[in-house]
């Protein structure tokens, strides 16, 4: 067998080592990143979001229990998660308050000055009971008020 001949099986053997780990290391991480749930969806036992959704200003009165059952289970399903979630969840914020570094998202509960006047301001809207949560500058939820009463 000539030099030629060995450097080129050599050159094989290294390729096919290289490949047979990257291969493996490629299974590894398929393996892994398919046991992590990627189901953003949120499930609340006993609340139903889309009467949640139907009642977008709190207006029709289906809020005021679901905002209860909502703010029993808050901490053990909403804390960490993304935005998007939550909008999926709850549907588009009543009122969106952006500081520097983080947001608001406000839910109207109950019915006030936004049921009944269609030029309502966002300064009068505390006059509905509603829900806040506190959104970091990377989108994550890191907290809610629970209810407000005005």
């Amino acid at each position: 067998m000539g030099q030629q001949q060995i450097l080129t099986m050599h050159l094989m053997v290294k390729v096919l080592i290289k490949n047979r780990l990257s291969l493996g290391l490629s299974i590894f991480l398929c393996v892994i990143g398919c046991s992590i749930p990627t189901d953003k969806k949120i499930i609340v036992a006993g609340f139903d979001n889309h009467a949640w959704k139907t009642d977008s200003l709190g207006c029709l009165g289906k809020r005021n229990k679901l905002a209860l059952i909502l703010v029993e289970k808050m901490d053990s399903f909403i804390r960490g998660r993304d935005k998007e979630t939550l909008v999926d969840f709850l549907g588009q914020p009543n009122i969106r308050y952006f500081g520097i570094s983080d947001s608001m998202y406000c839910y109207f509960v109950s019915g006030g000055r936004q049921c009944f006047d269609s030029l309502w301001e966002e300064k009068k809207a505390f006059e509905a009971e509603q829900i806040l949560f506190f959104i970091d500058k990377r989108g994550k939820i890191k907290g809610t008020t629970g209810l407000i009463y005005p």
